[in-house]
């Protein structure tokens, strides 16, 4: 590309809004490395999670042992959640026996993977939101607003299945399941807020939070609609020459791509609030944005107190 169409180019989306919000959110989700922390994400919130899928079938062969209706519409309510599961589930439900050793094994697993979700969905959003090193919790705080996210968070999440779930079992008519998925998508609004606010030490404004929660809810029902589909027809195919492998897979990626979601709208958030655009293409003609962006990665990193007589 030559100069000219390049500093073209460049001068085009510093004038269009649109264009240069667009650049600069993208551009700061490769500064700040989230790519890598949302694989990171992903692996905890599948260790949590797998576990305590098996958890809650194992526990169906118990409490719905002779209810098999109850039990079936329970995992067809596990399976609109995790599409990638369906197939897995719907197959296993019957011959799933876990010992006592299995479940708790299975339940150390899934602490083990809550802890570490916590832990990096709180490093993530400290480093989005440039919060300096000095600034962030150390021990013992940090293990207890990790154990204070997983209670709140993972009690509202099993709140909002749970509702859907209840519904499912009681009731077919569709103002009772419309009803009880409003309930659910605002249950989720919240445990999302939640988590924007409780995951950094950031002084986020709650409407800030809020504004946020709501593409972030806006994008994963969106998501539930178009990914669910695709993953439980493809998914399907896939079984058939991979197994339980393709299960895995699909459950991996069905979760990375909630991750996406999180993360995108969280740098556009931050991108938004602290008005850090547009950002220029070109490194040698940097703009103010550019310039104080650079600022705030140097503030964030400092990991020592300068005296000011040095």
């Amino acid at each position: 590309m030559s100069s000219a169409l390049f500093n073209r180019l460049n001068r085009r989306q510093l004038k269009h809004r649109p264009t240069g919000f667009s650049y600069a959110v993208i551009k700061k989700y490769a500064e700040d490395n989230t790519a890598y922390q949302a694989n990171l994400i992903t692996y905890y919130a599948f260790m949590a999670l797998f576990p305590m899928l098996i958890i809650a079938v194992s526990l169906m062969q118990l409490l719905f042992r002779h209810n098999q209706s109850v039990k079936l519409k329970v995992v067809s309510t596990i399976s609109h959640y995790f599409p990638a599961m369906s197939n897995e589930l719907q197959t296993n439900i019957h011959s799933l026996h876990r010992t006592g050793l299995a479940l708790i094994l299975s339940l150390l697993i899934a602490l083990y993977g809550a802890r570490g979700l916590a832990g990096a969905w709180r490093y993530t959003l400290d480093n989005i939101w440039f919060v300096p090193r000095l600034r962030r919790l150390g021990q013992p705080r940090s293990t207890f607003r990790n154990l204070y996210i997983i209670l709140v968070g993972g009690s509202g999440l099993l709140l909002a299945s749970g509702l859907a779930t209840l519904a499912t079992s009681l009731n077919h008519s569709f103002l009772f399941r419309l009803l009880a998925d409003g309930l659910g998508i605002l249950l989720l609004f919240g445990v999302i807020v939640f988590l924007l606010k409780a995951g950094t030490t950031a002084r986020i404004s709650t409407k800030t939070a809020l504004k946020s929660a709501l593409l972030v809810t806006v994008g994963l029902q969106l998501l539930q609609i178009l990914g669910g589909y695709v993953m439980v027809h493809e998914l399907s195919r896939l079984s058939l020459f991979y197994g339980t492998l393709s299960t895995v897979l699909g459950l991996l990626f069905w979760i990375y791509l909630q991750v996406q979601v999180l993360l995108w709208v969280t740098e556009a958030t931050a991108v938004h609030y602290l008005g850090l655009w547009p950002r220029s293409l070109n490194r040698h003609q940097l703009t103010p944005q550019d310039i104080r962006i650079n600022g705030l990665y140097e503030k964030r990193e400092q990991r020592l107190r300068i005296p000011k007589s040095l």
